[in-house]
């Protein structure tokens, strides 16, 4: 919620779902964040496309299932591509507006599945002139920071951490239905080529 200036009544609900006891989960949910170090973000005043680009490496195999861009006030367009030896593909695209920011949570058969070592990289569009409504002046060079006339250029990713088994699995499971549904190429799966995800997976990484 915002200022506005006046006594606003607000309505809040919140919902929790327990687990039976003694309830052990098959995957660990993890964080899959691409953040970029306030300190390097340089808009300047009047500038209409500013490309801001972050990476980060994938520590262990991944199954993304939320992909959620965060920037501030000049914001306008989020990318997010996913980089695997040879392989580059755009896994997203998304227009942003910071009066409502949106997380995408990926369809279960559609989650992308990353190999460990993979590269994520981000690319933050920024628009701060008069054309954007959010920005209150164009005219202000804008840097990183925590207030929405700052900026801010992050994913905050959520997924689900994998064993190479558990990786091996879903790739197969995905090649299956790549095969079923006559698909050649299975955007967001790059090792789903691959004879042996979890040995590529490995082998890649040592």
């Amino acid at each position: 919620m915002h200022a506005n200036g006046r006594d606003t009544t607000g309505h809040l609900e919140i919902a929790f779902k327990f687990h039976p006891r003694g309830f052990k989960p098959e995957f660990v949910a993890i964080s899959v964040p691409v953040t970029t170090q306030v300190g390097l973000i340089d808009i300047p005043g009047g500038a209409s496309d500013v490309q801001i680009d972050s990476t980060a490496v994938l520590q262990q195999n991944t199954k993304l299932i939320v992909f959620e861009p965060h920037m501030h006030a000049a914001g306008v367009r989020f990318c997010l591509q996913a980089i695997y030896g040879t392989v580059t593909e755009t896994i997203n695209c998304a227009g942003y507006d910071h009066n409502w920011v949106l997380a995408y949570t990926y369809a279960d058969d559609a989650a992308p599945l990353l190999p460990k070592g993979t590269i994520l990289r981000v690319a933050g569009h920024y628009n701060n002139t008069r054309a954007n409504r959010n920005v209150p002046d164009p005219r202000n060079w804008s840097g990183g920071g925590h207030r929405s006339v700052d900026n801010m250029n992050n994913m905050l990713g959520q997924g689900i951490a994998l064993t190479d088994e558990q990786f091996a699995a879903a790739v197969a499971d995905r090649r299956k239905q790549a095969r079923l549904t006559g698909r050649n190429v299975v955007i967001g799966c790059p090792t789903c080529a691959f004879a042996n995800a979890a040995q590529q997976s490995t082998s890649t990484t040592r």
